[in-house]
């Protein structure tokens, strides 16, 4: 039936054009059809031969769709974050968390790793990874932050550093900011275990905006 409906939808096509030359040899019911009558004649018959296969058969390509749309739903696939600061932030405060021991062994591995005075520092910094490949994607983050303008400049006159901040600082949500600021205290944190402490300040105006510490987080004036 469907190739008998597309042979019906490609000979109503074809008599129009006959129509507009030779009205006579698509219209022999009539004793004097005129060109344009025998035209529209078989756009309209092209239209409804169209339309039934439509109606009967449907879209295959839609259908497939719908098939391919419920799969996705049932398998829970939903978007990936997007990449960027944001996220290296998160991932950065992530590792800088302090974390309980996962058993006897890895605490008498670090134990053993520890040097001899490891015993008297904060347990979050005897955890902490201070290698020099995390060290080096701390420092690659906070050099990300001063070129969009998140941070100016950072200086350690004390065991607690100074971060300048820039316009870039406004902009971003409360979150980003205390995750962003974790990774600049990390990295000081690792080299210092007395920096548990970070001092904002406006870089234009030099007053002091907020501190960030371990202990209580983010607070802004």
């Amino acid at each position: 039936m469907e190739a008998v409906l597309g042979l019906l939808v490609v000979a109503s096509f074809l008599a129009i054009f006959v129509g507009l030359f030779r009205p006579k040899w698509v219209m022999p019911w009539s004793e004097s059809p005129r060109r344009l009558v025998a035209a529209l004649f078989y756009v309209l018959a092209t239209m409804v031969f169209m339309l039934l296969g439509g109606l009967m058969y449907g879209d295959p390509d839609g259908a497939a769709s719908s098939d391919q749309t419920e799969e996705l739903a049932s398998n829970g696939s939903k978007p990936e974050s997007t990449d960027g600061i944001a996220g290296e932030g998160a991932e950065h405060m992530d590792d800088a968390e302090s974390s309980e021991s996962s058993g006897e062994p890895e605490a008498e591995r670090q134990e053993e790793e520890s040097g001899p005075g490891d015993d008297r520092m904060p347990e979050g910094w005897r955890e902490l990874d201070k290698s020099d490949e995390a060290q080096s994607d701390r420092r690659q983050f906070i050099d990300d932050l001063k070129g969009v303008g998140i941070v100016q400049r950072i200086e350690t006159p004390t065991d607690y550093p100074r971060v300048y901040l820039g316009s870039g600082w406004e902009r971003l949500t409360v979150q980003d900011k205390e995750q962003f600021i974790n990774v600049v205290l990390t990295y000081h944190f690792a080299d210092n275990p007395d920096s548990t402490t970070a001092v904002l300040r406006d870089a234009y105006t030099g007053e002091d905006v907020g501190t960030y510490s371990f202990d209580w987080g983010l607070r802004l004036d």
